[in-house]
């Protein structure tokens, strides 16, 4: 929250991408579009830029190293390690910056040889992805206003609306790996009310980086509940290595002067 100019109604995107059968990177932040009052601010925009003056000032010379020793001493002074106790911790950086460095807290920990309960790995990759999302969503919908639509996130569906025509329903999927190595992936394209278009973001072996996008008709893979590397031509046509085909459905013809 700290860092999401969302709040202070910017909508910024482009700060990661990724090519076809390539790992995600962050990109430069000279490379990131930003739009401006293009949502409607939620916090002072003296406060958040106070708030990013904080930010820059505190732990700003801590390495990764000094960073893990940091949590190593925590977890040897407490016997186990939560969230909580990290931002208690006044020695510790808080926990969110754990997540920014290294990119889930769950990556910090095994880097010190920390093995939490699956149950707490299960929570801290669901968190992930759903954090993910929506900033795929948040990025989408300042791409679109950019172009010239108009698009919102119906919280209340969880559908994305755009230019009032077309819905689409956006999910993670996480990947699961065969005793064979074959990746998997489930979805939910059975989702009610049904969408016009379905988007599964396909996630690479470990759920950290997106693998490529399946975007489709909602109709055509209803009930299809199970995703493999090879589909056949019907389903694998589908397949994206961005959300630009969503982009092109959201753009307007113009029209005499006047865009439709």
């Amino acid at each position: 929250m700290l860092t999401n100019e969302n709040y202070i109604g910017n909508s910024v995107w482009n700060k990661h991408s990724a090519r076809l059968r390539s790992h995600q990177v962050r990109n430069p932040p000279e490379q990131w579009v930003r739009v401006e009052n293009v949502l409607e601010p939620i916090v002072d925009r003296k406060l958040f830029d106070r708030a990013q003056i904080v930010l820059k000032t505190i732990y700003r010379h801590m390495t990764n190293d000094e960073m893990l020793a940091a949590l190593r001493a925590l977890l040897a002074r407490r016997g186990a390690l939560s969230l909580a106790m990290i931002d208690a911790d006044p020695g510790c950086p808080p926990a969110q910056r754990y997540q920014w460095r290294f990119g889930t807290i769950v990556k910090a920990y095994e880097l010190i040889g920390y093995e939490p309960s699956k149950n707490y790995r299960f929570i801290g990759v669901n968190r992930h992805l759903e954090s993910m999302r929506l900033q795929i969503i948040r990025d989408l919908v300042g791409a679109i206003d950019k172009q010239g639509g108009v698009a919102a996130h119906d919280m209340a569906m969880d559908l994305l609306r755009i230019n009032e025509e077309i819905t689409v329903a956006i999910t993670m999927g996480r990947c699961r790996v065969s005793g064979f190595g074959y990746p998997r992936w489930f979805s939910k394209a059975d989702k009610r009310p049904l969408p016009d278009i379905f988007v599964l973001i396909r996630m690479n072996p470990g759920d950290l980086t997106v693998r490529d996008y399946l975007i489709a008709p909602a109709h055509e893979i209803a009930g299809k509940s199970e995703l493999h590397a090879i589909n056949g031509i019907p389903l694998d046509s589908y397949i994206f290595p961005t959300l630009n085909p969503i982009l092109r459905l959201a753009e307007r013809e113009p029209v005499g002067g006047v865009a439709w």
